[in-house]
């Protein structure tokens, strides 16, 4: 399935299974039919099928929801939300989550229980500090050479 869905904070159940189970969001299908999904569907649907194997169906759509993420979270669709009075935060940089509003792509199957939007941020978070850690090493590195 490849659908824009929103859920409202006062949609949110005490269940924390709601928080990322999309088909029982009160507005899952709000966009599911649009047909400027049809690419992504039919490549999805494509490179799923085309798997040699269950495991390697279950890599390639572990390899697809990780791409969604990363192109949800695109300051482009930030800026598209603002325009539309849709307060959403715009990760350019690596940064913690913040505010009410959270983007959200999931495995509808749960092979992994988890937000590939969060995994992309936590990705983008490390691999700045871990970038940060080495040019601080490179500059103590260079200092002890004089």
């Amino acid at each position: 399935m490849v659908a824009l869905s929103f859920r409202l904070n006062t949609d949110h159940e005490a269940n924390s299974e709601y928080r990322y189970s999309i088909a029982d969001w009160k507005h899952y299908a709000l966009l599911a039919n649009e047909k400027a999904f049809n690419q992504a569907r039919e490549y999805a649907s494509r490179v799923y099928a085309a798997a040699s194997s269950p495991g390697r169906a279950r890599e390639n759509a572990h390899l697809i929801y990780h791409a969604a993420a990363e192109a949800l979270l695109n300051p482009r669709v930030a800026r598209r939300l603002v325009a539309l009075d849709i307060y959403a935060p715009t990760y350019g940089k690596p940064d913690f989550p913040a505010g009410t509003f959270e983007y959200v792509v999931v495995d509808e199957d749960k092979a992994f229980r988890a937000n590939y939007c969060d995994i992309v941020l936590a990705q983008r978070l490390t691999q700045r500090l871990l970038e940060k850690r080495a040019n601080r090493t490179k500059k103590r590195t260079k200092n002890t050479r004089r």
